[in-house]
């Protein structure tokens, strides 16, 4: 499977409780929560993009590293968005399942197996699919249409 990437960044947002959770997915995005309960509010750095994988297979992870470390002890914030194929993007649900790491559960249509995801392929990829002489797989890949 070809590790695919969206082509711009987009961002959605949830509140669960007294949070409200926001993720950026794509080049310079970043994932932030931030507690409403507070005066002010504080906000806490997820991480950033680190990259995603599965775009158009039915099961898209995204992953943010590298977030802040207050309250954490010697770990630093991080997030995994899992998505799955829905009708509109949304944040469904999300949760701590240890320390300072954070599951975000997702739908979202570019998921879906039609191939819809506004994605390129690396470099690196495009140029490995090239070498096995699939070129209209990898071009109808280029265009989303696999």
């Amino acid at each position: 499977t070809a590790p695919l990437r969206p082509t711009e960044t987009l961002c959605y947002e949830k509140l669960e409780g007294s949070y409200r959770y926001e993720v950026c997915i794509g080049d310079g995005g970043n994932s932030t929560q931030t507690h409403l309960g507070s005066n002010p509010n504080v906000v806490y750095s997820l991480g950033s993009y680190a990259g995603s994988t599965g775009w158009g297979t039915g099961l898209v992870t995204v992953s943010f590293i590298g977030g802040e470390d207050e309250g954490c002890g010697d770990l630093k914030r991080q997030a995994t968005a899992s998505i799955t194929c829905g009708d509109i993007t949304e944040i469904i649900r999300v949760t701590e399942p240890s320390m300072c790491t954070y599951l975000l559960e997702m739908k979202a249509p570019h998921a879906c197996l039609t191939g819809t995801a506004p994605v390129q392929i690396v470099d690196a990829v495009a140029t490995s699919i090239e070498n096995d002489s699939d070129s209209f797989a990898a071009s109808k890949l280029i265009d989303g249409d696999l």
